[in-house]
């Protein structure tokens, strides 16, 4: 069916499919990108670390501010 026989209505429901889509997209593609970048940032750490036996420092435990008070 042309463009020119629908309604007003069904092309502006068209038209935001269309960005609820690409917006979908878009989020995606930026979780994506984060992810690859954590995944790179740690892979140097270990790289970097090696042959060391300590882990990247971000995966040492540490007390949790509620732990500390416990402690005290």
């Amino acid at each position: 069916m042309p463009h020119r026989l629908l309604s007003l209505h069904k092309q502006v429901e068209i038209l935001n499919d269309n960005v609820m889509q690409h917006k979908k997209e878009s989020k995606e593609a930026e979780s994506k990108k984060k992810k690859e970048e954590k995944d790179r940032k740690l892979d140097e750490e270990i790289e970097q670390s090696f042959p060391a036996s300590d882990p990247p420092s971000y995966s040492q435990p540490h007390n949790e501010p509620d732990e500390k008070e416990e402690d005290e």
